[in-house]
């Protein structure tokens, strides 16, 4: 096993590259903020997921570890607010990646105590300010005018594509 120093540190990049991102600190309390939320192994096991529900298997697989070890890790991450989960109606559990903020941060509301808000307060007085794209790049749906309007349905999505039902 890697050392611990390194495991958060992967995990700050993987958190880094999530929605909202997770700025570092140059006093390195962002990597002291993660030791106090996840365990070792939780956050080895949180660098392997995705955006993406995925049942536990999948993310065994990624992890190299058993898909019982899998489970059982990621429903006491869920538990505490640190990954996201689904639980279908008709079929397993699905797991996927919580960002920072709009996630991890929010979801600590019910564990906060002195040391973890001392902890959220030393991060974000010492994160580091990232510049942040103001806006997303986003797809318009416009409906066709009457005029060219075909006779089957179709909507256009600008500016490369015209998906049509069948």
């Amino acid at each position: 096993m890697e050392d611990i120093e390194s495991i958060y540190s992967r995990l700050a990049d993987h958190l880094d590259g999530l929605p909202s991102g997770f700025s570092p600190s140059d006093t390195g309390e962002h990597i002291r903020l993660l030791e106090h939320l996840f365990t070792p192994e939780e956050a080895e096991l949180a660098t392997h997921l995705t955006l993406d529900q995925e049942v536990a298997g999948e993310i065994a697989g990624r992890a190299n570890i058993s898909v019982a070890e899998a489970e059982r890790r990621l429903e006491e991450m869920a538990e505490k607010g640190l990954i996201f989960s689904v639980k279908t109606d008709e079929g397993p559990i699905l797991y996927q990646a919580a960002p920072w903020v709009i996630g991890i941060y929010e979801f600590q509301v019910n564990r906060l105590d002195e040391d973890l808000l001392q902890k959220i307060n030393d991060y974000w007085s010492t994160s580091r300010s990232v510049e942040r794209p103001r806006t997303i790049p986003q797809m318009r749906a416009r409906a066709r005018s009457p005029s060219t309007r075909a006779s089957t349905p179709s909507l256009m999505f600008s500016p490369t594509r015209t998906w049509r039902s069948s």
